[in-house]
């Protein structure tokens, strides 16, 4: 999330232009965020995504690893009511490995870089797989985030800090997404592959990384435009693009651009089960992007569709169930003193989302959490908004990041990760 309050980092740029492009884009994300160089940015028009034949990558070092059985849990009426949530550690946008004994998650170092770590569903065994530098990879003292997993579970994509670009380090934080690049490494972190080149002095930058279920695309948001008052979150756009290894080497292939509708904003979300449609956030239909939707793609017939629908609360951060079922996703629909129009830097705690599930059409939301409701366990009374939320692969579990917007925002204790475990295989 972007943060006007550090004027210091205005202090460097003389062009007024920029000044003013600056200002807008340092707000928090989901807090009237005006990324100068805000993460994502996704998309440029109001037409259908550009047709091409999609070219299909065969490599064989990309197998997808099937998960071990895993024991039968009842499915159906109460599968999906919450039976524990228990606080798992530090940490934000997050991401389970394809077998379900790690997860890979974000969090700041002690000199405030965000890096990536891996531990067990427990804690335990937790250790940073960026912090050391190494041949070929990405500086230390660069940014690392939104991380996930390859089916293959030999890969994990992930958004890095370039290592050249304007004086402006805080709108390069993984969830503002400005002169990002994608990479991946493997999860030992001794091997790294950058995956694209964006210009360094331009406006650009990438957004939340997803690989397809079958290991052969990769989707993601980025950006193409600066900041405007009619599109304080920058100008972006949805990239699909065949991921290919070859002799052992990372590569993209085929890379399509599209902006479905007439959105400014879109942020990248994931695959259905199939592959046949894409699931993300955008301000699609709506006058202002501080009340953002969630929408399906069909990636065949250029289909779009709504499912959240709600043009007066923010939903985001979206992610389809293993059996495609049920959506995760969070949403301001929880707390009734969010005003989209009100929204902006100065009462940015007036934003306040919790997580729910609902169905894969859109219907039948439940709430997950209450991290802003007293007497539940998972309270907070610092405001907060619910982040990136991951599924088990055997869909009885929910790694949640909760995002504290009040007084530690700039903290490492701001970013908080919860494990919502389901009564039964809820998706």
């Amino acid at each position: 999330m972007r943060d006007i309050r550090h004027k210091e980092e205005l202090m460097h740029i003389r062009d007024p232009r920029a000044i003013g492009e600056a200002r807008r884009a340092m707000f928090p994300r989901w807090v009237y965020i005006l990324q100068v160089s805000v993460v994502l940015i996704v998309m440029v028009g109001a037409c259908a995504p550009r047709k091409r034949p999609v070219k299909t990558p065969t490599p064989a070092a990309l197998e997808v690893r099937t998960p071990p059985p895993v024991e039968e849990v009842p499915v159906g009426e109460g599968a999906c009511a919450v039976e524990e949530i228990r606080y798992f550690g530090l940490g934000g946008e997050n991401d389970w490995s394809p077998d379900g004994e790690l997860l890979v998650f974000q969090r700041r170092d002690a000199s405030g870089i965000y890096q990536l770590y891996i531990a067990r569903p427990d804690g335990s065994d937790e250790r940073c797989i960026t912090c050391e530098p190494v041949p070929g990879g990405p500086s230390q003292d660069r940014h690392k985030g939104f991380p996930a997993w390859h089916p293959s579970g030999k890969y994990i994509v992930a958004q890095v800090e370039m290592e050249s670009h304007p004086p402006l380090k805080r709108l390069t934080e993984p969830g503002r997404g400005a002169w990002n690049n994608l990479w991946v490494l493997t999860p030992d972190g001794k091997q790294w592959f950058q995956l694209t080149d964006y210009p360094s002095l331009a406006p650009s930058g990438v957004l939340n990384p997803r690989f397809s279920h079958d290991g052969r695309k990769l989707f993601w948001a980025e950006k193409i435009g600066r900041a405007t008052k009619e599109s304080p979150f920058a100008q972006w756009q949805l990239v699909i693009a065949d991921f290919v290894v070859e002799a052992g080497q990372p590569r993209l292939e085929n890379v399509q651009a599209f902006r479905p509708g007439d959105g400014r904003f879109f942020e990248a979300h994931g695959f259905t089960a199939d592959d046949s449609k894409v699931l993300f956030s955008s301000d699609i239909g709506l006058s202002t992007p501080f009340a953002m939707d969630i929408f399906t793609y069909d990636l065949a017939t250029g289909e779009l569709r709504n499912l959240t629908n709600s043009p007066d609360e923010w939903e985001e951060h979206a992610a389809y169930s293993p059996n495609n079922h049920k959506i995760a996703f969070m949403s301001s629909q929880c707390c009734p003193g969010y005003d989209p129009t009100q929204f902006n830097v100065r009462n940015l705690q007036i934003l306040q989302t919790e997580e729910y599930i609902m169905d894969a059409d859109g219907k039948n939301w439940v709430q997950l959490t209450h991290f802003n409701t007293p007497g539940f366990p998972e309270y907070t009374p610092e405001h907060s908004v619910a982040a990136v939320a991951s599924w088990h692969p055997d869909g009885t579990q929910l790694a949640v990041a909760q995002f504290l917007v009040g007084e530690s925002y700039d903290s490492v204790e701001a970013h908080r990760l919860w494990i919502v475990k389901f009564k039964g295989r809820c998706g």
